[in-house]
């Protein structure tokens, strides 16, 4: 059960990528569309590994790697939107909610992997606690106006979080595959550079390099930025490296599922920084406090049954 604790390990660093994310878009960054280009490009640092372990996958596995990448890129972008348009700890339990579910029918539909009932049990216990976490500020028909919120695009977060989640669990079923067939840090250093190909591009376009520029012009604010940029990613790389460790190893389903675990290292870390980002303060009193205790229950619970099972 090695992957388990790999992957406990890479979501506390997730978590604390994710209250950097916040932080950056919503105080430093005005675009999240640049954001997710640095993250991108930034990510395909992993090349420097590339010497000593870097593999010629073949051009019918390259494509493989390019569209895991890629679908990782795509991922950001909506999740940074989305970032933008809500509170930092819905946001990444709404995505992490629906995104091992999405995992999931992959998974069993051409990986052919299957649970067992321990493992199911975990699975929705994990994904129930995860979602219930996302609406912990609502009512209880919360789901319904939820979902019939979901494509209204002004101020809303609901849609860019499905768009994140689908593209997180096809880039992590993808993924998967790769490590079926590749060594895993020669398949993780193509995936990097095709998440980073795709979005290289956009610097043919010139609206785009004026907003990169602007987001680091001269002065402490472009300091600012360029700090918190490579702390979030220098952060956000050691976890993702450290999650497709643990899909390499174990359950890309499971390891997908454990997400939840992220959001109780995020709530833990903005509890400590949100006296002084107060965009990133969030609600946490009275039935509020008690649902999120009550998610954070089955949380742990899905984990405790999943080590044992």
């Amino acid at each position: 059960m090695l992957w388990i604790s790999v992957a406990v390990i890479a979501y506390t660093l997730l978590a604390l990528a994710a209250l950097v994310d916040k932080l950056v878009v919503t105080e430093y960054l005005s675009s999240p569309r640049v954001y997710m280009f640095l993250a991108s490009v930034l990510g395909a640092i992993i090349v420097v590994a590339a010497p000593f372990a870097l593999h010629w996958p073949g051009w019918d596995q390259l494509p493989l790697n390019i569209a895991s990448g890629a679908f990782f890129s795509a991922a950001l972008f909506f999740f940074y939107v989305a970032l933008t348009r809500g509170d930092a700890s819905r946001v990444v339990a709404g995505v992490d909610g629906l995104m091992p579910v999405a995992t999931l029918l992959l998974a069993m539909a051409f990986l052919r992997e299957r649970l067992t009932l321990p493992q199911l049990a975990a699975f929705a216990l994990l994904v129930g606690g995860t979602m219930a976490l996302a609406h912990t500020e609502t009512k209880t028909n919360a789901f319904l106006q939820w979902s019939a919120r979901i494509w209204k695009r002004k101020g809303r977060a609901e849609g860019w979080m499905v768009l994140a989640a689908l593209a997180f669990g096809a880039s992590f079923f993808l993924a998967k595959v790769v490590y079926e067939t590749q060594p895993f840090v020669s398949g993780l250093i193509w995936i990097r550079v095709g998440g980073a190909a795709v979005v290289l591009p956009l610097l043919a376009y010139p609206p785009f390099r004026d907003e990169l520029k602007k987001n680091f012009h001269k002065g402490r604010r472009a300091q600012a930025n360029t700090k918190m940029v490579l702390l979030g990613q220098g952060t956000g790389a050691a976890g993702v490296f450290l999650q497709h460790y643990a899909i390499a190893l174990g359950s890309v389903v499971l390891t997908t599922v454990l997400q939840g675990l992220k959001y109780i290292f995020l709530f833990f870390f903005i509890t400590l920084v949100g006296k002084k980002y107060k965009r990133v303060r969030e609600h946490v009193q009275g039935k509020i406090l008690r649902k999120k205790i009550a998610a954070f229950v089955l949380i742990v619970a899905g984990l405790a049954l999943l080590s044992v099972s």
